[in-house]
């Protein structure tokens, strides 16, 4: 958050409420990001702060929600920030994420509707990002999730190397081409995307000694004999 927003919200908050202000902006722990931002909102003079800096606490909060797994209540949020900064390319990626997530939660509840619908939404929001910010590397790699999602693991690859294009240290990057590789290899046979799905293992292997799920799937496609 800038310096200049900060300075305001101590301004019109009472000193009593800095330490939820702190939680809210700088937390890392999520239950007290969640309610040092609430308690921000429900404050009167939070409707003084300028709408830019309303919009960066109610996108605070949805990162919380978010990361505690509340979804809807994430997505209700993010709607609030967007309709104070509508073009903010973190909101657009934080609302995207989310409707990636919950298309998968629909399609494991077998509603297909709303699974493809969700995954749609998605889609144009990392595109939108894409076209705006054509050096974001989440919104590629993100963007290949959905593409791996529909089954078109050539444009997975393409988009997560776009991805580690931008940032070569990119871990979920790797860890999703590693996986679009595996999909080619174990559904479509593709040659040689075995090998290159363990390539891609080993490089987050490298970036990330502890990661368990890389070090399992590189196992996996060891063991694996077409």
């Amino acid at each position: 958050m800038r310096l200049v927003a900060l300075v305001f919200m101590l301004i019109v908050l009472s000193p009593a409420h800095a330490d939820l202000l702190d939680d809210c902006t700088q937390g890392k722990k999520v239950e007290a990001k969640i309610r040092g931002c609430t308690h921000l909102i429900e404050q009167e003079r939070f409707r003084k702060l300028p709408p830019n800096t309303q919009a960066l606490v109610y996108y605070s909060r949805a990162f919380g929600y978010y990361e505690r797994g509340d979804l809807d209540r994430a997505r209700l949020d993010t709607t609030e920030a967007l309709n104070l900064k509508p073009d903010d390319m973190r909101f657009i990626l934080l609302r995207g994420t989310i409707s990636y997530e919950q298309g998968r939660s629909f399609d494991g509840d077998g509603d297909k509707a709303k699974y493809e619908a969700s995954l749609e939404s998605a889609f144009k929001d990392f595109s939108r990002i894409i076209e705006t910010e054509p050096s974001n590397a989440q919104a590629y790699s993100m963007r290949g999730l959905v593409y791996h999602d529909r089954s078109k693991f050539e444009t997975a690859v393409e988009e997560q190397t776009k991805a580690i294009g931008i940032n070569p240290k990119y871990v979920d990057a790797y860890m999703r081409r590693g996986q679009a590789h595996g999909a080619q290899a174990l559904l479509r046979k593709t040659p040689g995307a075995r090998e290159r799905a363990m390539d891609d293992f080993r490089t987050v292997l490298k970036l990330n000694p502890k990661h368990r799920e890389a070090r399992k799937t590189l196992q996996n496609l060891r063991d694996f004999v077409r």
